[in-house]
């Protein structure tokens, strides 16, 4: 069987941002306070990670997208170059 504690920390996985804020509106000195600032840490540190992915694929998609312009750019000026060499 669960213990008490892990079961709260469930509960929380749970609550809404609103009501962790009103778990974290409780005296500083309960125990629920210290629970649910714990919670909202690990909930900031999921969302940190999960932004971080998104930056990397983002950041692969912008590598590809110069990559592109590059090759585009490097065609143009190749073209432009010849129809202006070769009459």
């Amino acid at each position: 069987m669960a213990s008490p504690d892990k079961l709260k920390r469930l509960n929380l996985e749970k609550l809404s941002l609103d009501q962790l804020a009103d778990q974290l509106g409780l005296p500083p000195s309960s125990h629920a306070h210290y629970v649910a600032a714990a919670e909202l840490a690990r909930r900031q540190a999921l969302w940190q990670r999960d932004a971080s992915e998104a930056m990397q694929a983002s950041a692969k998609y912008m590598r590809w997208s110069v990559i592109a312009i590059a090759v585009t750019t490097s065609l143009v000026a190749l073209f432009t170059f010849l129809l202006w060499w070769w009459p």
